[in-house]
């Protein structure tokens, strides 16, 4: 009888044996991990970052929208791309921004899609950015429903 109780204490001293409870949690921190950098990867898809002309706009979030709200509802077979942006002026001079005609999105194919009268919360204005200055807000796009890939496009 003590032949056998030696023999299972033996076995929970073996080196390179992890017991039952430490191995589930450990398990449980690396399935904890693995889906905090899925969550981050899936998140961070839609940033990016422009360059040109010493202006610099981070898009830093983008979502969709196929209802809108009166009075800019949005027509069947589109949706809103909503994007919100920060635009940095890195130059020495002021510099005025009109997204209306300074920015769209285009597609694979080269379409370009100008910017659309929607009800944002913090929608980014139009007008001068100081020297060495960063505003931010959010830019609307209709586009067609079915459309993936669409990048956003600056032209200073």
């Amino acid at each position: 009888m003590s032949n056998k109780k030696t023999l299972k204490s033996y076995k929970k001293t073996i080196p390179g044996r992890i017991p039952r409870n430490i191995f589930i949690g450990m398990l449980v921190v690396v399935v904890l991990v693995l889906s905090t950098l899925i969550i981050k990867c899936s998140t961070d898809k839609h940033r990016y970052t422009l360059k040109k002309a010493g202006i610099t706009i981070l898009a830093t979030n983008t979502s969709y929208d196929d209802k809108g709200a009166d009075p800019f509802s949005v027509p069947e077979g589109w949706k809103l791309v909503i994007i919100t942006v920060k635009i940095t002026n890195n130059n020495h001079n002021n510099f005025y921004f009109a997204p209306v005609v300074q920015t769209y999105l285009t597609s694979i194919d080269g379409t370009k899609f100008y910017m659309s009268p929607t009800d944002l919360s913090d929608p980014l204005p139009a007008g001068l950015i100081l020297s060495q200055s960063t505003i931010s807000g959010m830019l609307s796009y209709l586009v067609p429903k079915n459309m993936q890939n669409i990048k956003l496009q600056f032209e200073p």
